[in-house]
């Protein structure tokens, strides 16, 4: 499910993973966020996870988004992360 080509059941797959903070899901998130569509659910569920290993990616993406919300939702995540660790 992680790999699949149906964009929403891949994302529910991380997003279930994710919320049970399952460090399986570290690969499938960072290829998402790696992609040149990046589904704001997967910048959120970065933040739920909250693994380290996001977070310079996180860092690199935030300049790439001129939406207010999107960059909102990356700084948030980008919290989330510094707080868990």
């Amino acid at each position: 499910m992680l790999t699949d080509k149906n964009d929403c059941a891949r994302i529910e797959a991380i997003s279930g993973l994710a919320e049970r903070k399952d460090n399986r899901v570290i690969t499938a998130i960072i290829y998402e966020l790696q992609k040149n569509i990046i589904f704001d659910e997967v910048i959120i569920l970065a933040g739920i996870l909250g693994d380290i290993k996001l977070h310079p990616i996180l860092k690199n993406i935030l300049n790439e988004f001129n939406d207010e919300d999107v960059i909102g939702n990356i700084k948030s995540a980008i919290q989330q992360i510094i707080k868990y660790n």
